[in-house]
């Protein structure tokens, strides 16, 4: 065999390792997306489709790749270089010298093989434990993230219950103040109305009083003029013309009726002046 069909085999071999890890990778990703739970499902809706259709085995796909390549490629470099070795140690002439490089090839591809196995085991492990600490870290992230998010909701609910007490009391407030308001104005308004009829009582009051005196002065003119005594020439008259004393007294005594009527007015009137 030459070293391109070993090279073949090699590329083939490392395509086959790596669709069986692709495989187990598809498989553990769905076996994860069955037992996830809703919020966990609706996370990863969100996510990078990379994440969601392939797991993490195969974040690293290209690395594994180079590497592989690598290794097939550092193998065929050693076998090329002691291939002349192998052919004056071999005694069987030209028909056992391809066998002898054939195992020797073999031997050492076997070996790089379980050293990359080791190398791809020891990077799987570290993954997995990567994958571990992450989503110990997610939970716990999402464990304060509730707690907070509760915390800051109650909060808000308790300021907006108080602001709605506030609010509640403002407006009974209001009320109270609008109520007492209208209560002080038909107050303001009897007592305007009031003082009025006490301003129009006062204004006939006086004018009654003014009345009065009128009349009073009036009475006491005519009592004074009653009081004096007669003139000589009126005393006289009166003594020559004894027969119109009787006529002179019937003519009087309505004048004195008024004027005794008027006086029990003016009585009438002070007493319920002095009584007001």
């Amino acid at each position: 065999m030459s070293i391109q069909d070993f090279r073949e085999t090699f590329r083939r071999e490392t395509e086959h390792m790596l669709a069986r890890l692709q495989r187990k990778s598809f498989e553990r990703s769905r076996l994860r997306s069955s037992e996830a739970s809703p919020a966990s499902t609706a996370r990863g809706a969100s996510g990078s489709p990379a994440e969601s259709t392939t797991g993490p085995e195969l974040a690293h796909l290209g690395e594994l790749q180079r590497l592989a390549a690598d290794m097939a490629e550092s193998v065929l470099e050693r076998v090329s270089n002691k291939a002349s070795i192998w052919a004056d140690e071999g005694t069987g002439g030209a028909v056992s010298k391809e066998p002898v490089a054939a195992s020797a090839l073999y031997g050492a591809a076997e070996a790089e093989a379980a050293a990359a196995r080791c190398r791809l085991e020891a990077r799987r492990q570290e993954l997995e434990a990567d994958l571990q600490r992450a989503k110990t870290e997610e939970a716990q992230v999402r464990a304060e993230l509730v707690a907070k998010c509760k915390a800051e909701s109650d909060l808000a609910l308790r300021l907006q219950e108080e602001r709605l007490l506030e609010l509640r009391q403002s407006a009974r407030t209001l009320d109270i103040a609008a109520s007492r308001g209208q209560e002080a104005a038909e107050l303001q308004h009897e007592f305007a109305e009031h003082v009025g009829r006490i301003h129009s009582n006062l204004a006939l009051a006086r004018e009654a009083v003014s009345r009065l005196e009128s009349r009073r002065r009036n009475l006491e003119k005519v009592e004074g003029q009653q009081s004096r005594p007669l003139p000589p020439m009126e005393a006289l008259l009166a003594r020559t013309a004894p027969c119109d004393v009787d006529a002179m007294d019937e003519l009087d005594n309505p004048v004195v009726e008024a004027i005794r009527r008027g006086e029990q007015v003016c009585k009438r009137m002070r007493r319920s002046l002095a009584g007001a």
